[in-house]
């Protein structure tokens, strides 16, 4: 029979094995051992009760006992490799100088080889030695995803606007157009390229400021200017209203302004992308201690509570019905949260779907 079993007293370390062998002493002597060590154990009597288990659990480590009858080891972990090539697997033995083939750990991929005679301390190295191999093989796997949801995001993005100037200039070449049909032809011309240069410009910071070679110039600045410029720029596009409340006696803040404005102009941008039904937009600064919190405000669709938490992680985009037409790489909130944490401030977001999201940050005031 299959069992799970977990220790409650052990902070628990997030890895889960699974440990297979014949023997119940073994099972039994080994499930109590990781579990002192904080792990989640699973067990299993032989290789078919492990693959039907395997099938339904994510598993970090498969110990696995080399001589083993119906299935041996070998034959267990080369059905497990069809099915996933990343676990990492453990083989052991209890019979003194038996060793598995050098050729067979290699072409499966086997992490290490364990004689139960070793005792548990040179077993638990090798589970340590395992584990971390995992932990380091799934940030490769993460990496490796998020540069291809990167070349996907990015060629997307960049494929509307290109198009868009390519289709609008062509036509200017082909035609002669009045002068208020070559107006607005114009227009969309600059709108597209300052997207896109939005676009490039926001990937090439963040990617300055992940390789620590971004430089701020921090002076001391009056917020409601920068409040108001970021405004206009936004002010008469579809039927958003916006309104600032600041008061007057809002002290200066420690800020770059060239990339405070970005962080304003990525925060109101989404605000009008995200309440497509127009709407009134409010950016609040008030003075709270020894900083200055300021918000911006929309009556927009509203983010759930579960994408909250991965809201400023690089390249993540809410999935849902409502977002799935709105444009966007998932880099602007990480930009923003990585320039507001250089000015020694912090970020977060208040929302309720259907209903309007506000974000937050803060800047250290002066005086």
């Amino acid at each position: 029979m299959t069992r799970v079993w977990r220790k409650g007293e052990t902070q628990a370390t997030g890895y889960t094995i699974l440990v297979v062998d014949d023997q119940e002493e073994i099972l039994i002597s080994t499930r109590l051992l990781l579990e002192w060590e904080g792990h989640t154990v699973l067990t299993a009597a032989g290789g078919p009760e492990a693959l039907a288990l395997f099938r339904q659990q994510h598993v970090h480590l498969i110990i696995v006992d080399y001589f083993m009858p119906d299935m041996n080891g070998e034959q267990l972990v080369t059905e497990i490799r069809k099915l996933n090539v990343d676990v990492q697997i453990l083989l052991q033995t209890g019979y003194a100088g038996e060793r598995p083939p050098r050729a067979m750990l290699k072409t499966l991929d086997i992490q290490g080889y364990h004689n139960k005679t070793d005792g548990p301390e040179q077993f638990l190295v090798w589970v340590d030695v395992a584990l971390k191999a995992a932990t380091q093989l799934q940030r490769i796997r993460q990496s490796e995803q998020l540069k291809s949801e990167l070349v996907m995001t990015i060629s997307h993005e960049l494929r509307t606007p290109l198009a868009s100037l390519l289709g609008f200039s062509e036509l200017m070449l082909m035609r002669d157009f009045a002068p208020e049909e070559r107006r607005q032809c114009l227009a969309v011309i600059h709108k597209e390229s300052a997207r896109l240069s939005t676009l490039i410009n926001n990937f090439l910071d963040l990617q300055r400021i992940e390789a620590g070679r971004q430089t701020y110039t921090f002076t001391h600045l009056a917020l409601q200017p920068l409040l108001q410029d970021a405004v206009t720029v936004f002010t008469g596009q579809g039927t958003h209203s916006f309104q600032i409340e600041a008061p007057t006696t809002l002290p200066l803040v420690r800020a770059d302004g060239d990339r405070l404005r970005q962080v304003l102009a990525n925060l109101l941008s989404n605000a009008v992308k995200f309440s497509p039904e127009g709407g009134d937009i409010v950016v609040n600064a008030r003075q709270k201690g020894n900083s200055v919190v300021v918000s911006i405000t929309d009556h927009g669709i509203g983010i759930a509570q579960d994408d909250i938490e991965q809201l400023f992680t690089k390249f993540y985009r809410v999935d849902n019905r409502e977002t799935r037409d709105i444009g966007g790489t998932g880099l602007g909130l990480a930009l923003v949260k990585e320039i507001i944490e250089a000015h020694q401030g912090r970020v977060w977001v208040e929302s309720e779907q259907g209903i309007g999201s506000s974000f937050f940050f803060t800047l250290p005031s002066i005086g």
